[in-house]
This record gives structure tokens, C-alpha cells and sequence, in this order.
């Protein structure tokens, strides 16, 4: 009786230890479900292939979100400890697109069940389309990525690359890379989804010139291919409209010495890059804010930015690694702008294309034709609504502006503007904004002066702030003899105080704009978002002085650990 008691206890003491390991394994176990269900299905053929394709395989949980910036519109992301991304493929080496950011954290790297390894995915910037890539023999592989779980990790797309000439599968094809020279004709302007709205004027802008020097190229690791000098252009002053312009575009402008390569993994299949210091590409547009597509590398240096003849920013294109469409943004007030890249000579500086941005004529929301303002607060809504209704298209865009915002926690305050565009006798307006509460609180809410701009009277309605709803409700009235405002202004000015650590997205609801009659006058809805990081010990926009090579390649140089 006494052995079967001791027995008894053994086998419950053996039972508690392997429930308390249990949870130690539970991420490895993960880990090897979504390998072994990568590794059971048939190896892809060499060829890029989305977030969304059934061939990567996903285990643990995963959130799908769109962007204009992402391959094929959308990426999706986790930071869930554990969770893994695998594709099982045939080739010679991998590239796995993602993003960095300050909301980003390490993932763990395996090649057919080795850690090959630990990358880091944090940066104070945002960064689109970043590249992982690993060799491999020629062969079947199973790539995994594997979740650590102290910040999200990405998945935009994975392409697999080798010998192999006739890519099979859901693929965007691999070519050769080969030097071809800038075309002399205008090619296909390929716009964002977001549209091209109606300019308001159009002033002729000069870019800043520059002189012209020669200087011997430089051949570099990567790409290795014979560049081709260009055709200096001459600039053209009327403002290009809304979309995005890659690098053989006429549109953009360039002086001194470019040369075009061509890469896959560059937009459009190509990118101009120039180490001729004085060297310019410029661009003159309609819209509210600009994105420059680069690239980042050993070999790359920095470049001067110029808005409109003012130097705002010198930008330090050197990283340890390769980096393709690394995005550099610039806000503007809405309007004719004219941005210029100037090289500083220390290295080369790429052009992949530029994109100009702004409130939308297409709207995302559903147009509202209702003749009295009345400030109602709204109940409880859910910030991820999604409007039901088939919106009809206008020229007039209220919008949040800027449409991005990223702020630190420990901030006191930050403000948004909600903004309209293209208007005609502007007499009244309202607008309910919806957030997530556990991430920032509204403070206030105040009219903006471009309501009264023409002299009429103006009595503001609210606000109405209800921080455990998550919602603002806020308008104006305006009333007197002279007609109202034309054209685009900000409406109010919104100023919020971060919760947490998080994202939050800024949506406009019951939004009600009048003329002076009053009439109602159908809106589109272009919606916001804030997205609020902890303070890093990183400075913001280090990379983009001067004299920060050393402090930059650094952080480069321990992104992958």
C-alpha cells in the first residue's frame, strides 16, 4: 500500500512539472505547427507573393489593414508572442517586404527549422517596404517569421527570387536587372487610389536652381549595372494634380548628372540616383503633402529638401543595410508647392518616385444633403464603422488634416484640423469626430477663422466632448450680409491629449455642411488617424542632420541582431 502511495505521488508530481513547462513551449509549438503546415504544402514557384495569398501560411493572430503604401494595398501585422508567417518555396534566396516604425518589435528568422536570425523592426520613422533578404541554395525552403512579442511585426509580401526564368503561382515576375536609359516620352502617369482634386489656382513656381557640375560615377554593390546619363529637363511650372509619379516621369524635373537603373524591387521597375553634388529632381504639385521614394544603403549620402525654395530638411540616406522605398514625408498648407531633392555629393541619392497627397475628390463617407445645423452629441459609436451607403462623388472633401499623426505619450497636447475643400459660399458646418478613448482624450474644439474669412458673423455650436464615448461633436454658424468663404480652409482645430500607447483612428461622422441660403452641400469624408509611441531615447528625425552618419549607422547596424 505504502509503494502504490509513493508511486501515486510521482506520477502527480511528474504531472504538475509538465503542465508548468507547458507554457514555456507554447510559442515553439507554434512555431512548428506553422512550419509543418507550410512544409506539407507544395513549394511555390519563384515569384513575389501577398499577404493575402494562401501560400503564406499564418498561425497564432494576425490583423489585415490597408495602405496606400503597401505592395498590392494592404499588410498585415501581429503581436501576438509566438505567431508565425511561413511560405514553403523554390528558389535561391527570399525577400521578406515589411515595415519599421516606433510601434515595431524583433522577430525571430528560421530557414528550414534553423533561427537564421533576430531582426529588429523598430525606428522612429516610418518606413514602407523595408527588405529582409536571405540566401539559400538552390532549392525547396520553408521560410517562417516568429512573432517575439514586444511590438508589431509585419507581413506586407514575401517573394521568393533564383535562377528559374518562368515564375509560377501568384507572382509579380523577377527580371534581370538591366540599365535602361531614361525615356524622352511621357510615359503613363500611374495616380494613388486617392484620387485628383480640383485645383484651386495655379501659380507659376521656379524651382531652386542649381549648378550643374560632372562627376564620374561610382560603381556600387548593389545594383550592379552600367548606369545610363540622362537628358537634363526643362522644368515645366504647371502644378501636377494628385497622385504618384515615378522616376521617368516628365513631371519631374532634373538638372545635373542622373543616371536610371532598374531593379524589381524598385516602383515602376526603375530608379534614377545621382552622387553629382548641385544635381536636383523636382516636382511641382496640387496637394497638401509630399512622399519621396528612395532607397537607403552604404553606399547613399545625404541630400538637401527644398519647399518651395526653402531648405526644410537635409536627409541621411545611409544605412547598413539595403532598404527599398523608403518613404521621406513632407506636410504643406493645401496647395501649389514645388518640392526639390538636391544632392549633397557624399554619396549617391535615388529617386524611385514622388507622391503628392491630399484631401480626395472620391469620398470614403456617405454625403449628407440636411438643411438645419443642430449640434446633437452622438451615442456610443465604434471607430472602426465602416459607412454603408455608396457615396456620390464631389468636389467638396471635408478631411482631417494632416491625415497621419504620430505623438509621443508623455505630450501635453497635439492638435488635428478638420479642413474642407473646395467649397462655394461657405455658411455653416458641423461635424461629430469619433476616437478611441483608452488612446487620447479631446480637450477643445475651436473655429477656425475661415468660416468668417469675408467679414460675416460667426457663433460656434458645442463642443460637445464625451471622453468615455470617444466622441466630439462641434460646428459653427455664420451670418450677416457679405457672402461666405469660397475655396479650402480648416473648419476647427481639435486639440487632444494622449491616454496610452496605441493607435487611434480619427473618424468624421454626421458631418453637415451649409451655404448661405442655407442649402445643404453634399460632402465627401476623408478620415484620419494618430497613432501615440512611448519616448525613446532615440531623437526623431536624427538621421535626417547633417552630421549624424556615425549616430545613424550605428542604429543601422544593430538593426539586425
Amino acid at each position: 500500500m505504502r509503494y502504490r502511495w509513493i508511486v501515486l505521488i510521482g506520477l502527480l508530481v511528474g504531472i504538475v512539472v509538465i503542465l508548468a513547462a507547458a507554457p514555456k513551449g507554447q510559442a515553439i509549438s507554434e512555431l512548428q505547427r506553422g512550419m509543418s503546415d507550410a512544409a506539407t504544402s507544395t513549394p511555390v514557384g519563384i515569384g513575389c507573393y501577398e499577404n493575402t495569398d494562401p501560400s503564406i501560411v499564418y498561425t497564432g493572430s494576425w490583423t489585415t489593414s490597408s495602405s496606400s503604401y503597401a505592395s498590392g494595398g494592404s499588410f498585415i501585422r501581429s503581436r501576438s508572442a509566438g505567431a508565425t508567417a511561413c511560405l514553403t518555396f523554390e528558389g535561391s534566396d527570399v525577400h521578406w517586404y515589411t515595415l519599421t516604425y516606433s510601434s515595431r518589435g524583433h522577430a525571430n528568422i528560421y530557414v528550414d527549422g534553423s533561427l537564421v536570425d533576430t531582426v529588429n523592426n523598430y525606428s522612429a520613422t516610418l518606413q514602407w517596404q523595408v527588405v529582409r533578404e536571405y540566401f539559400v541554395p538552390l532549392g525547396s525552403h520553408t521560410f517562417c517569421i516568429e512573432v517575439v512579442g514586444d511590438g508589431f511585426i509585419d507581413v506586407d509580401k514575401i517573394c521568393a527570387t533564383g535562377p528559374t526564368p518562368t515564375p509560377t503561382g501568384v507572382v509579380t515576375s523577377t527580371p534581370t536587372p538591366t540599365s535602361t536609359p531614361m525615356p524622352t516620352h511621357t510615359p503613363t502617369i500611374t495616380p494613388t487610389s486617392i484620387g485628383t482634386p480640383t485645383a484651386t489656382h495655379t501659380p507659376t513656381i521656379t524651382p531652386t536652381p542649381s549648378n550643374t557640375p560632372t562627376s564620374t560615377q561610382t560603381p556600387i554593390a548593389t545594383p550592379t549595372n552600367t548606369p545610363t546619363p540622362t537628358t537634363t529637363q526643362t522644368p515645366g511650372p504647371t502644378p501636377v494634380p494628385i497622385g504618384c509619379y515615378e522616376n521617368t516621369d516628365p513631371s519631374i524635373v532634373y538638372t545635373g548628372s542622373w543616371s536610371t537603373s532598374s531593379s524589381s524591387y524598385a516602383s515602376g521597375g526603375s530608379f534614377t540616383r545621382s552622387n553629382s553634388a548641385g544635381a536636383t529632381a523636382c516636382l511641382t504639385f496640387e496637394g497638401s503633402d509630399v512622399h519621396w521614394y528612395t532607397l537607403t544603403y552604404p553606399s547613399r549620402g545625404h541630400a538637401n529638401v527644398y519647399l518651395d525654395g526653402s531648405l526644410v530638411d537635409t536627409v541621411n540616406n545611409y544605412s547598413a543595410i539595403l532598404h527599398w522605398q523608403v518613404v521621406r514625408e513632407y506636410f504643406v498648407p493645401l496647395g501649389s508647392h514645388t518640392f526639390c531633392i538636391e544632392v549633397v555629393g557624399d554619396g549617391f541619392i535615388d529617386v524611385d518616385k514622388i507622391c503628392a497627397t491630399g484631401p480626395t475628390p472620391t469620398p470614403t463617407g456617405a454625403p449628407t444633403n440636411t438643411p438645419t445645423v443642430t449640434p446633437t452629441p452622438t451615442n456610443t459609436p465604434t471607430p472602426t464603422d465602416t459607412p454603408t451607403s455608396t457615396p456620390t462623388p464631389t468636389a467638396t472633401i471635408v478631411w482631417i488634416a494632416p491625415p497621419e499623426k504620430t505623438v509621443y505619450l508623455n505630450a501635453e497636447t497635439f492638435t488635428i484640423d478638420v479642413a474642407i475643400f473646395n467649397v462655394v459660399d461657405l455658411g455653416a458646418f458641423q461635424f461629430t469626430l469619433v476616437f478611441s478613448p483608452t488612446i487620447v482624450h479631446v480637450a477643445t474644439a475651436e473655429v477656425s477663422s475661415f468660416l468668417g474669412s469675408t467679414g460675416r458673423n460667426v457663433s460656434p455650436l458645442g463642443p460637445h466632448i464625451n471622453n468615455e464615448a470617444g466622441t466630439v461633436t462641434f460646428g459653427a454658424l455664420s451670418f450677416g450680409k457679405p457672402a461666405g468663404p469660397d475655396g479650402s480652409g480648416v473648419l476647427a482645430t481639435v486639440s487632444l491629449l494622449p491616454q496610452a500607447v496605441g493607435e487611434s483612428e480619427l473618424r468624421l461622422q454626421n458631418v453637415q455642411v451649409l451655404n448661405t441660403v442655407p442649402e445643404g452641400i453634399p460632402v465627401g469624408l476623408q478620415h484620419g488617424h494618430v497613432t501615440v509611441v512611448a519616448q525613446h531615447f532615440h531623437q526623431p528625425h536624427a538621421e535626417f542632420t547633417p552630421d549624424s552618419r556615425d549616430f545613424h549607422a550605428r542604429n543601422s547596424q544593430a538593426v539586425l541582431h
